[in-house]
């Protein structure tokens, strides 16, 4: 049995067609495929994005803290020198009056055993104040 012409020509014509048609849904799964891993990427680098400025948050914290910190150190040496300064002013004080004084009086007696206080005092402040600082730090 012979086909005619016209059938044949459909015939070739919807082949061509479903050839094409295949083609085309693989191109187009191919193009899904690419797209899915466009968004996985993108959806990397958000998370990646997410990540750097929590980052970023904490390291603003930690320096804002430090800054705090260094404030507080500075202000502790800035009394801790201020109250060194008064108590040698004060022991120069009583040096002085001692000297003015006598040293048989009973308040010469009593000026030198202020003196000497304050020469004790005085180191121990100082190492005390020492040890308040490294503790903060």
């Amino acid at each position: 049995m012979r086909r005619p012409p016209e059938l044949l020509v459909s015939l070739c014509r919807l082949s061509e067609l479903r050839q094409q048609k295949q083609k085309l849904s693989r191109q187009v799964r191919d193009k899904e495929e690419e797209l899915e891993r466009a968004m996985q990427k993108v959806d990397a680098l958000r998370n990646d994005i997410r990540k750097a400025e929590k980052l970023r948050r904490e390291l603003e914290t930690r320096v804002d803290e430090a800054l705090a910190e260094a404030g507080k150190e500075r202000r502790l040496r800035e009394r801790s020198e201020e109250y060194c300064r008064q108590v040698e002013q004060e022991a120069e004080r009583v040096r002085s009056r001692s000297d003015s004084v006598g040293s048989a009086s009973p308040a010469a007696a009593h000026a030198a055993q202020e003196v000497a206080r304050y020469s004790t005092t005085l180191p121990l402040k100082r190492i005390f104040d020492h040890f308040t600082l490294v503790n903060f730090t």
